[in-house]
């Protein structure tokens, strides 16, 4: 687990930091991001199966975080640096 976010309750966040991107451009304007995943705990649907007598309370579905993760490199540096997002509800 990554703590550069600072403490979160939430299973998964993506907590940006700030990296310059191309010549010119510095900072959250950039083309760059940097950013830390903290991941509480999590389990794919074989795991949920095999287990059916667990709750898994606090786990992400790897499968949704996963997706989250990807969408993360279709979306501008300005709205990743700097900011807290939930990964995964």
């Amino acid at each position: 687990m990554v703590h550069a976010c600072g403490p979160g309750g939430a299973r998964a966040e993506w907590c940006g930091g700030g990296l310059g991107g191309g010549a010119g451009q510095t900072g959250a304007a950039g083309r760059g991001a940097a950013g830390a995943r903290a991941v509480k705990a999590g389990g794919d649907e074989a795991v949920r199966t095999a287990h059916a007598e667990r709750t898994f309370a606090g786990a992400a579905a790897v499968e949704d975080l996963a997706a989250a993760v990807v969408g993360l490199f279709s979306r501008p540096a300005g709205d990743l640096n700097g900011r807290r997002l939930l990964l995964a509800p």
